[in-house]
């Protein structure tokens, strides 16, 4: 259980850090 919270929460970074790197381009 607590494996998938610490995953999704690695996905939610992984699309925010993502998403700032389109931003910039």
């Amino acid at each position: 259980m607590e494996k998938d919270v610490l995953k999704t929460k690695e996905t939610e970074l992984k699309t925010e850090r993502d998403a700032i790197k389109t931003e910039r381009d």
